[in-house]
């Protein structure tokens, strides 16, 4: 009965190990793709940036520029 009970135990542990493994690798997979997300939003929104600089017809407003701030420090960390 002992041995049944450790056997039962660590079969519990294998799972719950099994189960956190496999959601740190769902959140880094997760991470990766937001992240994708992100740098190409980033040089969509530069390469937006550049064609209003060369038209020079719209100016950015402070929203704006404070959005692409905070993108750039998030990409850098």
């Amino acid at each position: 009965l002992s041995s049944l009970i450790l056997s039962v135990k660590s079969m519990r542990e294998i799972i719950d190990f099994s189960v956190l493994l496999l959601i740190s690798f769902n959140v880094y997979f997760l991470n990766i793709h937001i992240f994708t997300f992100i740098q190409i939003y980033t040089d969509y929104l530069l390469d937006n940036i550049k064609t209003i600089t060369y038209h020079s017809c719209v100016t950015l407003t402070v929203r704006d520029t404070q959005l692409i701030i905070n993108i750039v420090k998030t990409l850098k960390s």
